[in-house]
Formats: C-alpha cells, sequence, structure tokens
C-alpha cells in the first residue's frame, strides 16, 4: 500500500470491518508464546464484535480466560483511531475500582500505538493530544476516559460509547444505571462485559430483561467449549453434575459419554451442543478438569469463573436457588395493603397460633427504611410485614397496632439509639412488657417482671449478636423451610452478600427487612426452640403443673411434720423452683399470662390436666 489510493481504500476498510483492522495491524500478548502473536480472532470473538457493531445495547457473557477485555480494548481502539474528526469517538470506560477501568484503558493505549502512522491518531511528534493514565485524546479529537462506579463518574463526559468492565460487580445498582442510559440517551451505545455475580441489579437484570425480551440489549455468551484453545478434546457427559462426574474413580463411571467432532460451520457446532445441553449432557474437556482442579472443585469459583452461570456464582449469604425456590413457591401477593400501602398482610391472627416479631428502626429521613417483619411460629411463614420511611415515635405506633392485634413477641434494634426512643415512646404507650424480647434474659427470667432499669431490644454490637442473628435467619430459610412471602424481602437478599468475610448488604442496597426476619426468628429460637430442646426440663415443667393441681398430697402425706419448709418446696416444686412462677409467687393470672413463651398453648395445657400425657413435640 504504497500509493494514496491504496491507502484511503484501507482507510475505509478498516473503518466499514473492524475485525480486518485488528486482525491486519495489531498483536495481542500470548502467554503460551511468552511474547506479542498476531492478533487472530476465533469464531466467537468475530460474533461479538459484529454485534458491538450493529447493535446498540450489548451483553458480553463470558468465562474468566475468554479474551474478552483484550478483543473488546482491540474494537474500541479501532472505534476511536477510525472515527471522523467531524463526529468523533467519546468512549467511557467504567468499573468498580479504578485500577480495572485503567487496566481496560491500557489495553486500548496499547493497540493504539501499534496503529500505523497513516492512520491520524497522534501527532508529527507522535504523541496523542493528551495523554494520562485515566484519559487519552487522539488527534482526531477522539477520547477515552477511565472511571470508578460512583455518583460523580459520568459528570461532565457525554460519551458516544459507555463500556462496563466487570459490570456484575459494579456497585451502585438501578440507580447508578439510570444515569448510564441517561448518558447516551441521545444516540450513545452501551456495552457490558462480565462474568455472572448472582443476580445483581445491573448485568443479571438487563441480561434478564433480554432474555424476556423486556429490553433492547443484544446478548452474546461466550462458553469455554466455544474456544478452539480449550475443546480440543470435547466430550459430552449425561450427567446432573459434572463436578460430581470428575470426583469419581474413573472405573465408577457409568454415565453415557458423547465425543464431538469440530466438523461442519461454527453455528452448526453450536446448535448441535446446544441441544445435547438441553438433553441433560454437560461439557468436558482435559482443559476443563485441570481449571476446575486448581478451583479445588469450588462450585461457586467454578460457577463463576467458568460455566458462565449466575446460579451459585454470587457471595449470597441466601444461595440463589434457594432465593428463586422462596419467589417461585412461597411469595405471593398481600391479601391487604395497610399504612399507605407500605404495610403487607397474608394472614390475619388466628386463635391459638404463636407470633414473634422483628422491628429494625430508621431516623425516617434518610435512604434507610423501618422494617417489621411478623412471623406465625406454628405455621413457619411470613404472615405480616412494614417497610417504609418513619421515625422513631410513628414506628412505636406501629408495633403498638400490630404487634398487639398479633400479641408478637417483639425484637427490637437498639442499636444506634433509634430503636432506644421507640422503646420509650412504647412505654408511654403502656405497651405490654411481656411481648418485648430483652437482651440475655430467658424467658424464665422474665416471670416476674423486667429487671429495674432493663432495656427490651438488641444491641447488634454486643456479643457478635449480628452474627447470630444472621446465621439464624439463614439456617430458618436453607434448613427450616420457613416461607417469606414477601418479594421486598426476597429483592434484599438478592443483595445480602459476604463483604470480606462478613454478612453485609451491596452498596445502594438495604437489609431492613433481613435484619427484622433475622431478629424475629432469633428472638423465636431463644425464647421457644432452646427451651423445646430441653425435654427434662419440659416434663419437670409438667410435673409442677400437676404437683400443683393436685396440691401434693401424695407428698405431705408422706411426713409433713419431717419436712422443712425448704424441703417441702423442692418435692412440691421440681422444675426450677427459684424461677418457677408459683414459687415466685406469681400465682394462676401471671404464669397465664407468660406460658406462651414456653410454647404450649393453652388449649394443650388443658389437654394435660385431664390426661396427663405431655402435648406431642414437647416430651
Amino acid at each position: 500500500m504504497n500509493t494514496r489510493e491504496e491507502l484511503v481504500k484501507e482507510y475505509a476498510y478498516c473503518v466499514r470491518n473492524p475485525i480486518h483492522a485488528i486482525e491486519s495491524y495489531l498483536q495481542t500478548f500470548d502467554l503460551t508464546h511468552n511474547g506479542y502473536v498476531p492478533f487472530v480472532l476465533f469464531d466467537q470473538q468475530k460474533t461479538a464484535i459484529r454485534n458491538y457493531e450493529s447493535e446498540r445495547y450489548n451483553i458480553l457473557l463470558k468465562y474468566r480466560q475468554a479474551g474478552a477485555s483484550s478483543f473488546s480494548a482491540a474494537y474500541f481502539a479501532c472505534k476511536g483511531a477510525f472515527a471522523d474528526p467531524e463526529r468523533p469517538e467519546k468512549i467511557l470506560i467504567v468499573a468498580n475500582k479504578l485500577d480495572t477501568a485503567v487496566e481496560f484503558l491500557t489495553k486500548i493505549v496499547d493497540y493504539l500505538k501499534q496503529f500505523p502512522e497513516w492512520v491520524p491518531i497522534r501527532g508529527k511528534d507522535g504523541k496523542f493530544a493528551r495523554e494520562s493514565q485515566k484519559y487519552i485524546k487522539l488527534k482526531n479529537k477522539s477520547e477515552y476516559k477511565a472511571v470508578a462506579s460512583s455518583p460523580d463518574a459520568l459528570r461532565g463526559f457525554t460519551p458516544t460509547y459507555i463500556v462496563l468492565d466487570e459490570a456484575a460487580f459494579i456497585e451502585g445498582g438501578s440507580p447508578f444505571w439510570a444515569q448510564c442510559l441517561a448518558s447516551v440517551s441521545t444516540g450513545g451505545k452501551a456495552t457490558l462485559i462480565s462474568t455472572p455475580n448472582g443476580l445483581d441489579d445491573i448485568y443479571y437484570a438487563q441480561y434478564e430483561g433480554a432474555i424476556e425480551r423486556n429490553n433492547n440489549f443484544k446478548i452474546t455468551e461466550m462458553k469455554w467449549y466455544h474456544d478452539p484453545r480449550y475443546n480440543q478434546d470435547l466430550k459430552f457427559v449425561r450427567t446432573p453434575d459434572i463436578i460430581k462426574w470428575m470426583l469419581t474413580p474413573e472405573e465408577e463411571r457409568t454415565e453415557e459419554v458423547i465425543r464431538v467432532l469440530m466438523d461442519g460451520d461454527e453455528q452448526t457446532r453450536h446448535d448441535y451442543w446446544r441441544t445435547l445441553i438441553e438433553m441433560g449432557y454437560r461439557p468436558h474437556s482435559g482443559w476443563f478438569e485441570n481449571t476446575c482442579r486448581q478451583m479445588n472443585f469450588n462450585r461457586r469459583n467454578i460457577a463463576q469463573e467458568v460455566e458462565c452461570s449466575f446460579l451459585g456464582s454470587g457471595d449470597n449469604v441466601i444461595d440463589i436457588e434457594t432465593i428463586l425456590q422462596q419467589e417461585k413457591e412461597n411469595c405471593k401477593d398481600p391479601l391487604k395493603k395497610e399504612w399507605m400501602t407500605d404495610m403487607w398482610i397474608w394472614k390475619y391472627p388466628e386463635p391459638d397460633h404463636r407470633y414473634v416479631a422483628g422491628l429494625d428502626v430508621s431516623r425516617g429521613d434518610s435512604d434507610d427504611s423501618t422494617g417489621l417483619v411478623i412471623l406465625d411460629y406454628d405455621t413457619w411463614e411470613e404472615v405480616a410485614e412494614y417497610h417504609g420511611k418513619i421515625p422513631p415515635d410513628l414506628a412505636a405506633t406501629l408495633l403498638q397496632k400490630y404487634g398487639i392485634q398479633y400479641q408478637a413477641f417483639t425484637c427490637i434494634d437498639i442499636t444506634g439509639g433509634m430503636g432506644i426512643a421507640t422503646t420509650r415512646k412504647l412505654a408511654e404507650l403502656n405497651y405490654p412488657t411481656k411481648l418485648l424480647y430483652y437482651d440475655g434474659l430467658s424467658p424464665m427470667e422474665l416471670f416476674g417482671g423486667a429487671p429495674e432499669g432493663a432495656l427490651p431490644g438488641i444491641n447488634f454490637s454486643a456479643r457478635n449478636n449480628r452474627v447470630q442473628i444472621v446465621q439464624a435467619m439463614e439456617e430458618a430459610i436453607r434448613v427450616g423451610k420457613f416461607k417469606i412471602r414477601s418479594v421486598r424481602l426476597t429483592n434484599e437478599l438478592r443483595k445480602f452478600v459476604y463483604v470480606n468475610g462478613k454478612p453485609d448488604h451491596l452498596k445502594g442496597a438495604h437489609d431492613d427487612l433481613i435484619m427484622a426476619l433475622g431478629m424475629a426468628i432469633f428472638a423465636a429460637n431463644v425464647s421457644f426452640t432452646l427451651l423445646q430442646k430441653n425435654n427434662a426440663q419440659l416434663d419437670a415443667m409438667a410435673k409442677s403443673w400437676r404437683n400443683y393441681e393436685t396440691t401434693n398430697q401424695p407428698i405431705l402425706e408422706q411426713n409433713p411434720a419431717a419436712m422443712s419448709n425448704n424441703q417441702h418446696k423442692e418435692h412440691s416444686l421440681p422444675f426450677m423452683p427459684e424461677t418457677n412462677p408459683y414459687a415466685a409467687g406469681m400465682g394462676r393470672q401471671a404464669y397465664d399470662q407468660y406460658k406462651w413463651l414456653f410454647g404450649v398453648s393453652a388449649k394443650e395445657i388443658e389437654e394435660y390436666k385431664k390426661t396427663g400425657i405431655i402435648p406431642e413435640g414437647y416430651r
């Protein structure tokens, strides 16, 4: 290409065909060769670039070693380099961390510097118009900028392309994504590139919307078995669990295996492989097994890094499969909405049912909201829920209405002081003390009333309470089959993850209902379940009721004169005499007020009096 006419034709062809420009003029670093090699795109990479060209909105679903950032950076280098100076490109690279965005921009710059001199992007001195670690401006006025995701990320820069690298890991959720869409609303393009990370609010939400045709995104799925570097010995195994199959000794494997050939065109092969997967087969190769072995066959890492699976790929406290199962089987529209439609009710109180509640209090004037969850301990399901912005005193009024309506034993978060204001207001409202949880005090200790100065509620910063509360909730949902009714609650669970090993919500998300549910379940465990597990205590408690009803005549008749008061007390009230309600002089009325805390209904007690048989489940 020595003549000007040839250069003009070549330039025009590169403008129309970025794949040609990449494979003709760019090189990429290859670890296997320990150096730069000509950039040769394989079929699926070319498909992605064609979609970048033809579609305004794109999603690239990739595995970790797909080379997606490399060929994508090469593509965006071409778009800026071959742009018309009258219509320059402004390409914004966004990532969760600035280092990630800068790394992507660095790759673009590396490719830009490989273009020949006849591509008009540098000055006579061979330099770009402006160049820094986070910003590049070319001679043809095209610009590139790298930023970390934040509310100010888009300020002062209106992109023609916005690229979200590792989009599933970007914090900020729906509000930040709305800003991104607004920035390209006048004709710009958006591309989301990532491995999966659970059911996040940006990447997964747009992917799901594209699958259901609720948005205009074009999905390009890059599977490891499409990559010629990794599918040389590709086979498909008929098994629901490929990891379990790999861990089974070879001589014990009985599953059907289909070895595939690489004959035919790309589309025919991919359609055949897709059919096999739909029939229950799973892809396998030597590279795949070695990669899984390097990950110690960790299912989460394999789902995220290799299999491009949203399910099982996140750091969610409650695994995604369980959340989806709750939404499919248990979540439903409320029977009624009250309190400005923020109070959702699925079931009204039923006789002889025991109810427990958790109340997470907010100031009412910030992003945080107040959350109240009421659960039925007997049917182990959510029956009512509030989520809205109200101050602590109104939270007390809310609990005054619904706590008494359900006679719900309630645990209040007093961390930070908001809940303390609520408990004081409850005292003014003469809220029944028996319905409030006191941290560190057992139901038995509360028989005589709360000790002077004791504060109802629970402090998350004390005695590792937050971890215990989250553990109680996780176990109840995962093992205890607790039924969640609210999509508001499952939406919070989708963004409730382990951050640096500790359970917390993602940036921009909240956990008001999660903490309310966790406190209710924690209080239920402390007040009901732990007491029920002690069979000896329950047996002795039943005997104490029987002894009281018969006025202990058999014991007194043995030798009443020979027994001291203390001895009489010990024999007639064998169940924890120092805390027994009758021994404390509380009498039948006070006892009846608290007996439900033992997990025994009034009906069951009356039945015991008649038959002498301890109720089933409490033995």
